[in-house]
Order: C-alpha cells, then sequence, then structure tokens
C-alpha cells in the first residue's frame, strides 16, 4: 500500500488559512479604519514619489534656509530661548533690593521642584528637555561653579525621589489624579542637610511649581493635598517648608529666602506679603522652556534686568471672579448626563480620551460673566466702587489682587514724560517719553491704556464697558541711567470699539471723552482716570487705594455716536453684525422654555454677580438644532444648512470632476487664491474620490493626490515651538510658555521665535520617505478665562489684545518660512473639561471683544490656517457653525488656507457633511473605505456638497502650494502614488498563504481518494 500524507496536508492547510486570514483581516482593518495615515508617518513609509519629466529647470527653492546648518540655528534658538524667559520673567517682589544677588551668593534650592522643574505643559506642548539648561546648571554659570548645594540637592534627587508633583496623564486619567506632592519638611531636615546649610546658608531659593495639561483642567475642588482640594493653593508641606525656612532665617542660618514661581497657572498668592513667611523677593518665570533657566539665573546675578510685565492678573483668591463661579463642567438638567433618567440621552458613548465615557452633546457652561475677564471685572468693579456707582458693595480690591494685569518691578526706575495723543482718522497717535531715572540699565514695557466712556446708551442696550482696556504697547530700547527714549504708539479705534449686539448690531464708538494714560499696570491706569475725575484718597474715604496722577491722562472728546467707522472689516471691508445670536441663551428660541440668563452688568454688580447656580435643559430645538446626533438627526442639519446658505446652488449642474489636465500644484505657489489663474482648471482635476479622502484624512498630515501634482505632508503640534513630534518627527527648541511670550511685550522677540520655529519645521521629518513637514498645529490664542484652564501654558494671555498683537508677528514669521500656521483653538475652547462637544454659551459682546479678538491677529499675520475646536458654540459644533467658520473666518478676515478640526478620531460628532457647509476643510483624523465610499455615494450628484469639496481642495491646496512642501518641485514633475510596502507585503502574504491552502487542500482531496490503495478485506482476497 502507498504511504498517504493527508494528516500533514491538513495541517498544512490550516496553517496556510490561517496566515492567509490574518493577512486578509490585516488588511481589511488597515483599509476600513483609515489606519494607513499613522502607519505610514509612524514606520515613515513612501506613499507617493516625484517623477521628472525632462522640462526646463528653473530655481525652485522658495524657501531657503537662512543658516547654512543646523549648529548655527541651534546656537541662535538658544540665544531667543534665553531671550525670552529674559524679557518675559516677571519681578513680583523685591524687598529691600534683595535682587539682584551677589555674585559669590551660595544657593540652597528647596521643594520638590527644585530638582524637578516644569519646562512646559504636557500633551501638544511638551518639551524636550534632554539637552535642556537646568536651573542648577544656570546657577552654577551665573554665579560660580558648585554655587548650589550638592548635599541636599543629592538628598532631593535620591532620597526623597517618591516625592515629585503628580500631574493628571496626558489626555488620560482623572482631575483628581493632581497631586501637589512636596516632600515632608521633616524628611527634608536630617543632619547632614542641616550641616551644608553653614555653606550654602546666603539664599534658600524655593520652586513652587504647577504644571498644567492637554486634557485636564487644574483641580479646584480634588486635589488630595492642595488646601481645601485646590491645586493652585499651598499644600500643608510647602506651607511647613516655607515656614521652616522663616524659622531658620530668624536664625540667621539663611540670609534671604527668594520664590520662584514656576508655572503658567498661576498660584493663588495670598501667602506671599505673610510675615510667617518671611519672603524677601518673588520672581514668576512661567514655563522657561529647553534654555529659561539659563536667563533666570542671569536675572537673580543681576545679569539681566528684568522688564517683564504680567499677562495676568495674579490674585490673592483665585476664585473671586465671576468667571470662576461657573467654570467647570454642567450638565443639562433633562439629559442622561445629569444622573436623571432624561428624557434627551444620547444613543452613542463619546470617550473622550481620559479613561471614561462622555456624552459628549449633554454637557454645557455659560460665561455670565460676559466681557468681565480678568483686569476688566477687578479694575472695573474697583472703580465703581470708589466712585460709589454701580451697586459695587463693599468690594475690596487688595483682598482679591495681589498684583494687577501690567505689573512687573525692575532693578531701575522709570518715570513718564510729555504724554501726547492726537486723533487721525481711524486711529490715534500716542507718544511719551521714557527716562531711566535709577542706575543700572534695562528695558521697559510701554503701555497705553484707555478709558471708553460708559453711556446712557450702552446701559439701555446691554452695551458693557470695562473702567480700563490695554490699547496698545511697545518695548524700549535698553536705556543707560539717565537716558531716555521717546515712544511713539498707535492705539487703533477698532481696538477699543465696542460690540453692541442689541441695537447697532456692529461696533460702535460711544459720543464722550476717551481717556488715555501710559502707566506700569492696570491698576495705577484706573487710578489715574480717577484723578482725572477729581477722585482722591481723601475725597473717597480711602475707598481709592493711590493717589492718581491726572497729568498723565488725556482726553480726546468724540462728539457724535459712530456706528461706522470700525463697521466693516479691516481685512477685508465686509460688514460687520450679528453672528452669534443663537449662542446666546436670551435670544436663541431654543431655549425659551428656560429662564433668561443674567449677564454680569458694571449697572449693578451685587445684582448680577454669578453664583454658578443656573441650570439648563434641552429643549426639542435644541435637539433637532445641533445635539441630535443620530443618522437621521445629521442628515436634517445638513438639508436645513443647504437650504438656509447654499439654495441658489441647490438646482445647479454638478460640478466636473477627474477632468484630464496638465496642471500641478506647484505651479500656484506664488498665486493669489482670488486670482484668475487655472485654479478651477486645477481643481476640476481631482476626483470625487480623490477630493474625500484628502479632506477626511488629515490626521498629522495631508494626503498626496496625484491628480493635483500635491505631495503628502506632515504636520505637528507647536504653541511652544516644533517641540515633540507624535508621529515620527524631530524634536527642535521648546521655547517658553505663551504667557512668558506676551509679557515680554516685545513683538520683535515673538518674530525672532517665528522665524527659528519656521527654520525647525522645515529641517523636521525629511526622512526616507521624502515627505516634509509642512503645517504647525500652533499657536494657540484662546483666553485664561481662568488660572485653572490645563492649557494656559499655550495661551498668551487673559487679555485678547495682548494676544492679538503678539501672534500676529508669531504667525507672519513662521509662514515666511514655507509653514502654513493652524493657529488654534477656534474659538471659546478655554477649559479642557468635557471640551469633547461642551456646549459654550455666551453673549455676542464677549465672543467679538474677548474670545475672537486675539484670533484676528492670525489674519492680521497673514496666517493660512486655523484649527476648530471640539465644544459647542451654544448646540452647534464650533467647526459646523457657517457664522464663526464663513462669515468671520472668511467674509470678514479674509483667511484663505485650510481649516482644519482638532483631533476628530475619537469625535464623531464632528460631522463632515455640516463641516464641509460650514466652512471646516480638513479632518484631523481618519476615515476608512467604505465610509469614504458611503459619504460619495451619499453626495456624488449633490452640486452643493461637491462645490464644498472642491473649495475644501481648493483652501488646502493653497496652504501646502504656498508652503517649502513646493522647495524642489516645477511643473515638469509629476506625483505618482505608492502602495505602502506593507500593504505590499500584506497583500502577497494573503494570496500566498490562501492559495497554498488551497493547493493543499487540494493535495488532501488526491491524497484521499487517488492516491491512497485500498487494503484487501480477507487473506483469501488477497490470494484471489
Amino acid at each position: 500500500m502507498k504511504k498517504t500524507h493527508t494528516k500533514l496536508y491538513v495541517t498544512l492547510t490550516s496553517i496556510c488559512a490561517v496566515l492567509g486570514g490574518i493577512s486578509l483581516a490585516a488588511l481589511l482593518v488597515i483599509q476600513e479604519n483609515g489606519f494607513t495615515t499613522q502607519i505610514n508617518s509612524k514606520l515613515n513609509v513612501p506613499t507617493y514619489k516625484t517623477v521628472d519629466n525632462g522640462g526646463k529647470k528653473t530655481d525652485t527653492t522658495y524657501y531657503p534656509s537662512a543658516y547654512s546648518d543646523d549648529a548655527a540655528l541651534a546656537s541662535h534658538e538658544k540665544e531667543v530661548c534665553e531671550n525670552l524667559e529674559a524679557e518675559g520673567a516677571v519681578l513680583l517682589k523685591n524687598d529691600n533690593n534683595t535682587l539682584p544677588l551677589a555674585k559669590t551668593t551660595k544657593f540652597s534650592l528647596f521643594s520638590t521642584s527644585s530638582v524637578d522643574p516644569v519646562y512646559g505643559g504636557t500633551g501638544s506642548g511638551q518639551v524636550n528637555i534632554s539637552d535642556a539648561t537646568t536651573l542648577r546648571g544656570g546657577l552654577n554659570e551665573a554665579f560660580a561653579p558648585k554655587c548650589t548645594n550638592s548635599t541636599l540637592f543629592k538628598h532631593y534627587t535620591n532620597d526623597l525621589k517618591q516625592y515629585r508633583r503628580i500631574n493628571a496623564a496626558t489626555t488620560g486619567g482623572k482631575i483628581d489624579d493632581y497631586k501637589i506632592n512636596e516632600a515632608p519638611w521633616n524628611e527634608v531636615i536630617t543632619s547632614e542637610v542641616e550641616d551644608s546649610f553653614s555653606e550654602y546658608g546666603d539664599c534658600a531659593l524655593v520652586v513652587l511649581a504647577r504644571s498644567g495639561g492637554e486634557g485636564n483642567d487644574l483641580p479646584r475642588k480634588e486635589c488630595s493635598d492642595g488646601t481645601d482640594g485646590d491645586y493652585l493653593r499651598l499644600s500643608k508641606n510647602e506651607i511647613d517648608m516655607l515656614k521652616g525656612l522663616k524659622a531658620y532665617k530668624d536664625k540667621g542660618t539663611f540670609k534671604k529666602i527668594v520664590v520662584l514661581l514656576n508655572g503658567s497657572n498661576s498660584l493663588q498668592l495670598d501667602f506671599l506679603d505673610q510675615a510667617e513667611y518671611g519672603i524677601d523677593a518673588c520672581l514668576w518665570i512661567g514655563d522657561p522652556g529647553t534654555h529659561g533657566f539659563g536667563a533666570v539665573a542671569k536675572i537673580l546675578s543681576g545679569d539681566i534686568n528684568p522688564s517683564g510685565r504680567l499677562s495676568d492678573t495674579f490674585l490673592k483668591d483665585n476664585q473671586s471672579s465671576p468667571a470662576a463661579k461657573n467654570f467647570g463642567l454642567h450638565a443639562y438638567t433633562n439629559s442622561s448626563a445629569s444622573g436623571m433618567s432624561g428624557e434627551y440621552t444620547t444613543s452613542w458613548v463619546q470617550y473622550n480620551q481620559m479613561g471614561q465615557t462622555d456624552k459628549c452633546n449633554e454637557n454645557y457652561i455659560v460665561y455670565q460673566e460676559g466681557i468681565y475677564v480678568g483686569y476688566k471685572y477687578y479694575e472695573t468693579r474697583y472703580e465703581d466702587y470708589v466712585m460709589g456707582t454701580g451697586n459695587a458693595g463693599d468690594y475690596s480690591y487688595q483682598k482679591e489682587v495681589e498684583y494687577p494685569f501690567g505689573y512687573g518691578l525692575s532693578y531701575t526706575t522709570f518715570s513718564y514724560h510729555d504724554l501726547k495723543v492726537e486723533e487721525e482718522n481711524d486711529h490715534y497717535n500716542v507718544e511719551v517719553t521714557v527716562r531711566n531715572d535709577g542706575t543700572k540699565a534695562g528695558k521697559h514695557a510701554v503701555e497705553v491704556y484707555v478709558q471708553t466712556p460708559y453711556t446712557d446708551y450702552d446701559k439701555k442696550n446691554g452695551v458693557e464697558k470695562a473702567s480700563v482696556q490695554l490699547a496698545s504697547f511697545a518695548k524700549t530700547d535698553t536705556l543707560a541711567p539717565n537716558r531716555e527714549e521717546r515712544v511713539k504708539l498707535t492705539v487703533n479705534k477698532r481696538d477699543i470699539a465696542s460690540y453692541d449686539a442689541n441695537e447697532a448690531k456692529t461696533y460702535i464708538l460711544d459720543a464722550g471723552d476717551y481717556l488715555f494714560t501710559v502707566a506700569p499696570n492696570a491698576h495705577e491706569a484706573v487710578n489715574n482716570f480717577l484723578a482725572e475725575k477729581n477722585y482722591t484718597t481723601t475725597s473717597t474715604a480711602d475707598r481709592m487705594d493711590k493717589e492718581g496722577d491726572k497729568n498723565m491722562v488725556k482726553a480726546i472728546n468724540q462728539s457724535v455716536f459712530d456706528s461706522e467707522t470700525c463697521s466693516t472689516s479691516e481685512e477685508t471691508g465686509a460688514q460687520i453684525t450679528n453672528q452669534f445670536d443663537h449662542v446666546d441663551i436670551n435670544k436663541y428660541e431654543g431655549t425659551k422654555n428656560d429662564e433668561p440668563i443674567t449677564y454680569l452688568t458694571r449697572s449693578d454688580w451685587k445684582g448680577t454677580f454669578p453664583d454658578g447656580s443656573y441650570t439648563m435643559k434641552i429643549t426639542p430645538k435644541m435637539w433637532e438644532d445641533g445635539l441630535d446626533y443620530s443618522k437621521e438627526g445629521r442628515k436634517k442639519i445638513v438639508q436645513k444648512m443647504e437650504d438656509t446658505y447654499y439654495a441658489d446652488e441647490k438646482e445647479k449642474e454638478v460640478p466636473a470632476t477627474g477632468v484630464s489636465g496638465t496642471y500641478v500644484a506647484v505651479m500656484f505657489h506664488d498665486k493669489g487664491y482670488d486670482e484668475d489663474c487655472g485654479w478651477e482648471n486645477l481643481i476640476s482635476q481631482a476626483s470625487l474620490a480623490d477630493m474625500d479622502t484628502l479632506t477626511a484624512n488629515g490626521f498629522h498630515t495631508t494626503q498626496a493626490i496625484a491628480s493635483l501634482g500635491l505631495p503628502a505632508t506632515l504636520d505637528e503640534n507647536g504653541p511652544q515651538g516644533y517641540t515633540k513630534s507624535l508621529m515620527n518627527g524631530n524634536s527642535g527648541m521648546g521655547y517658553t510658555s505663551e504667557d512668558i511670550m506676551a509679557s515680554t511685550r516685545n513683538v520683535d522677540l515673538l518674530k525672532d521665535m517665528g522665524e527659528c520655529i519656521g527654520e525647525d519645521v522645515q529641517r523636521a521629518n525629511q526622512g526616507s520617505n521624502g515627505t516634509k513637514t509642512g503645517g504647525l498645529y500652533g499657536p494657540a490664542a484662546n483666553i485664561h478665562r481662568t488660572p485653572y484652564d490645563g492649557r494656559n501654558f499655550e495661551y498668551y494671555s487673559e487679555d485678547s489684545l495682548l494676544t492679538k498683537r503678539m501672534l500676529e508677528p508669531e504667525v507672519r514669521a513662521i509662514q515666511s518660512k514655507g509653514i502654513y500656521v493652524f493657529t488654534k483653538h477656534f474659538a471659546l475652547n478655554d477649559q479642557e473639561s468635557g471640551r469633547y462637544g461642551l456646549g459654550t454659551w455666551a453673549n455676542e459682546q464677549s465672543i467679538r471683544e474677548i474670545y475672537l479678538r486675539g484670533f484676528e491677529g492670525n489674519a492680521l499675520g497673514g496666517g493660512s490656517g486655523v484649527m476648530s475646536s471640539f465644544n459647542r458654540l451654544g448646540v452647534v459644533w464650533a467647526g459646523a457653525d457657517y457664522g464663526l467658520m464663513t462669515e468671520v473666518l472668511r467674509n470678514e478676515w479674509g483667511m484663505k488656507g485650510a481649516a482644519i478640526t482638532d483631533c476628530s478620531v475619537f469625535a464623531d460628532f464632528m460631522d463632515r457633511a455640516a463641516g464641509l457647509l460650514a466652512g471646516q476643510n480638513l479632518w484631523d483624523g481618519t476615515s476608512g473605505a467604505s465610509d469614504l465610499a458611503s459619504f460619495e455615494s451619499t453626495y456624488q450628484n449633490d452640486p452643493v456638497m461637491v462645490r464644498r469639496l472642491q473649495e475644501s481642495t481648493k483652501r488646502i491646496v493653497y496652504s501646502i502650494s504656498h508652503s517649502h512642501i513646493m522647495n524642489g518641485l516645477s511643473s515638469d514633475m509629476s506625483i505618482v502614488s505608492i502602495t505602502p510596502w506593507y500593504m505590499v507585503t500584506l497583500q502577497t502574504m494573503a494570496i500566498v498563504f490562501l492559495v497554498a491552502a488551497a493547493v493543499f487542500f487540494v493535495f488532501i482531496f488526491l491524497d484521499r481518494f487517488f492516491f491512497a490503495k485500498k487494503e484487501p478485506e480477507t487473506k483469501t482476497e488477497e490470494k484471489k
């Protein structure tokens, strides 16, 4: 009998079938879920190649580098980072001229943060600290080698390593994971440590650090070791440390106690002036970035004279502001998120990247404070209290504010002289002489503050006016002692105009006196205005805390009410009018079943101050307009948008797509968006599938589109510079936090930094696949509504004008290097709690004056993009809000490039169809094959949607074609798509293994029925 191999063939068939099935399944999963984008970037896989068709050669370096090598750039970047910290750090307290310290000073560094300081925030702003300048290293360089107490430093580093600041994990964990975790004082002080103080007792340098990050706000009640659960208050161990140091100081062990405030979320400073702590000096350093600690040390030594001015109000009570009263997350009372059995319940669960599920259409926040954010609240209520107006009550400014907006000390003194203000058309010209009256050279930030009239018209029509607002600023050159500089500044009327949402429905300039002053900070500006009105400390029975200087006030009278001068856009000339009535609870018809919201007004401070008790419920109209994200609900929203905004297009023919042509993207590298130069022909070459793929798959990349000659790109985070690539990128310089940038008041520094960031991005991600980084997710321009926002380190200030003026030169400089900028998070994304789909409600005046004005700096800087935010404006997701994304961003500000979403991978509510109709262009996510096919089949015959796809494609191509991605390309080159090697491998494996399985299966069949020899039944039969 012939031997068979059936068992072997069965085994081989099974193995091949399994391996083939796995390969096939992997292919399907990757294609279905759109994972190729992430895999290609992570593995540096080529997805296209450039083919030279042999035409005429020209110079194709459209954006050259200014540096011959990386070393020269790195050297300059270190200098820029130090300069930002040098001019941005703010000297808050300096009793008895404690600072600067003698060069012979010996330091003992205290707190666990002295060995583990904050360099930057977590998440998208993470700073690479592998080669960072440490605090200890900076001190040893600025003073003398071995000037720091190594015994104490090693004790904190090794023996107390279990004590380290704990932040909620980046986009993960929970808010109550935060922990200050300072080492207990009785464990810090050992006999060996105490003995070391005899040599290192000149200065006890204390680092008080707090860190914020993406995905979590800072706890106000949940911090396990913060006083009253507040992460921004001193912990018991920190209090014990400061008291312990004071005891040593009283015994003569330490001569001075100096505190460094390290972080962008300002500590509650009710402790700073308390005698029991004995603090002699305090310097706020924010997040110093990679090399900022070098500048911190030089400030302490006097090599640098500090000139920073606060970009926020620093408080004695961080929860005293009206914004703090309702900061956080609130559930609609009839939703399942409220804990009740709600009539409106999300039909799907949204993963919110924090390890929890989030019913992301069931939570809201109301900005009841209106325009009274930061100093605009504290200073305005103070003035009304002094004047006895506005039902200000028994208000105590001194109990709530430690240092006002704009505050900052120097090692010298400056004075102002000869203030002049002249009106000229749509602006005011301001001049002032600044003199250095002290003994040390230094720079000085000159700030112009304005008070606009608060009239009966305003009170009648609900127009609110802050008693003071920053109107312009500039930084002097370094002034030697007894030297002066004539500083000229411009105040644009549109920057101090008020938005009247109820009557004029545009920006207005009231009739009356406009008061101008140059002052060291917002509080002294208000006192100057009070002095101009003849108020004194005596006449107000000391309600006024300091005499003002009326000689530093100039009044310009406007004789008539003006609703014309500022009613049109500076960028486009378009008429400005209401776009956000649907975000104001009192105007949106869908909430009329609820009680009206009471916004804070200076006409009645006590009667309208928020108490956090306002509640809302979902109404049928709210559900229909944006909260119902079922398939049918989305369909209705899209249909309504087409009917409302594109009625004239619905009957037109579907535009041609996939047209044969010879245009390529690089031909348009120097063409205007509106220029009649062939744009329409180029875009028509893209098929519906091309456009669908391009707009839907923008997760840290853009796709190569062969029909457009468009190469792929990589895009990455960068609010503090191109610091950390999530997708296989290189690390460049990590600059200071944005609030330190703003505190420099030096726009030239921001320009210098922006150019360096652009250079870093040019050099990044040029690996084997040839894909370059073209875009930057940053800078960011949201507002410090309270100190508790987890991403305050990414945002410049509590003030919108300061944000606008600092953003503009940074954006312009980055883009000058051929990098397209996505300024984020557009808009009203001023907290991290519940950010996925959070309903943000506010009135139009505050939206315009506080939350959008800063983003306008992106448009003024020529910004080619924005990143929309996760939250809703009312019930409408920001990226699907036509008023925001088209009327303001495009029609008013004239932005030409692409608008990308925030990460849409886990955010199904960021609907593509609705977003495209609103003016959203690119999704920071991925779409699988079936999703793409479904979208195309649904809308292929819809002329409105096809035109929106073409418009979005054009905006994406415009951004990329005007970037350094075009370097090396010419019109004679074409883009050819390449199937990634791992896809080819999986395809080959699937084919080989499945074919092999089939072959072995045939062998099994043959083996059983043809090759096997049947044995005889008996010996007799065998004989026969």
